[in-house]
């Protein structure tokens, strides 16, 4: 008896780890905080056929300051034990992640927000995909921008830092080049979606897709687990030859490179779409198709595509970009489960190009036909 009542109280203490939820609540509770209480000024979302989102530009100092007060203590401090502790972190995630998804659906039909909101009947459906496009947690806090956009990456960014630490611990400090790239790269690519983070809010994803259990539990557990792989399975398994060194030395110069390319592509078609095609695009002026259609209230709208610069080469080049820049953390590794994070985001952002261009074909009809004419390939030029 004694032995089982032992055994329970172990199980219970694993799953209700007082630090590990202190941690989470913590993340949590400053990431909403930081919306509420820090600066910004107001940018607004594309506008919808009944509503136009409101946004705080404050993504980065939110980071910046995350990263001031972070770094140090994990520094500082012992994180060996928190490594050993990540099944418990993403079990706690679990509970989040699912209570989140139960909430934004009952929420849909009890106290919906301002914007497109649509179930189809299906409550599995409409539970897994969600109901509202824009649903807010409290008035000036989008709960897309709370969790897909802040909680999600500082979370992702906050186990890359723990796993370097780890790694450093076990060595005994020594100066290891692959797990030094992956975390580095980690940290850029986070660092330039936080400071980008008003594009992300001009993009598909963000003002088509309905909050569901997809995103809640997507962004909450799956991003700050598969997109860490790279870092997790480094822990302990680095190892000190030339021919790591050289690997981790050119994925640095790739994922670096990657960044960078993905930023330039964003803001290049960004300033056309805010300039109407009143600007240069590598020295040129841009080629464009104007669009005409009409949207959900039967209103007569025109956009612009660009069809020149990155963008003639392929209609979604800053998926390229993106996957290169995923594929330099993974590179380092040399361990096949960290390539399963590369084959699922190569697998999803080819699933997202034939979404897109469903959508797009739909929405534009003959212009779309004909920008697809002009660039023809999807992802890789001359080859997809």
């Amino acid at each position: 008896m004694w032995a089982i009542t032992s055994k329970f109280c172990i199980i219970f203490n694993y799953r209700f780890d007082i630090e590990c939820w202190l941690i989470v609540g913590v993340i949590f509770s400053w990431s909403l905080l930081a919306m509420l209480f820090l600066p910004g000024s107001e940018y607004y979302g594309p506008k919808t056929a009944t509503f136009r989102p409101k946004y705080c530009h404050n993504a980065w100092s939110f980071y910046l300051l995350s990263m001031l007060f972070s770094v140090p203590l994990i520094w500082c401090f012992s994180v060996l034990h928190l490594y050993y502790k990540f099944t418990t972190f993403i079990g706690i995630l679990n509970v989040c992640g699912v209570t989140l998804a139960v909430y934004v659906y009952l929420k849909a039909f009890i106290s919906p927000d301002p914007g497109e909101h649509d179930a189809t009947g299906n409550p599995f459906f409409d539970f897994f995909a969600g109901i509202e496009t824009y649903p807010n947690l409290m008035p000036n806090v989008s709960i897309k921008v709370l969790i897909n956009a802040r909680i999600s990456l500082l979370l992702w960014q906050m186990v890359a830092l723990v796993c370097w630490k780890a790694n450093y611990e076990l060595t005994g400090g020594l100066f290891d080049w692959q797990m030094n790239v992956v975390t580095l790269l980690s940290t850029v690519y986070l660092a330039k979606a936080f400071y980008w983070e008003d594009g992300y809010m001009q993009s598909f994803d963000s003002n088509t897709e309905r909050f569901g259990f997809l995103f809640a539990w997507g962004c909450i557990v799956f991003v700050p687990s598969m997109y860490n792989l790279p870092n997790t399975t480094l822990v302990g398994n680095c190892q000190q030859n030339d021919g790591n060194k050289i690997i981790s030395q050119f994925s640095f110069v790739l994922g670096l490179a990657s960044v960078v390319l993905s930023y330039f592509t964003d803001t290049q078609r960004g300033s056309v779409r805010q300039s109407d095609g009143q600007c240069t695009v590598w020295g040129c002026a841009p080629k464009l198709i104007r669009p005409k259609y009409v949207d959900a209230l039967g209103k007569k709208k025109s956009t612009v595509l660009l069809a020149s610069g990155f963008w003639g080469l392929a209609r979604h080049i800053n998926y390229l970009f993106e996957w290169t820049g995923f594929l330099a953390m993974v590179l380092p590794t040399n361990n096949l489960l960290a390539y399963c994070f590369i084959t699922f985001n190569l697998c999803m952002l080819i699933h997202r190009t034939t979404r897109d261009d469903k959508k797009c074909s739909q929405k534009y009809g003959k212009y779309w036909q004909e920008y697809k004419t002009l660039v023809q390939y999807r992802i890789v030029p001359g080859l997809f």
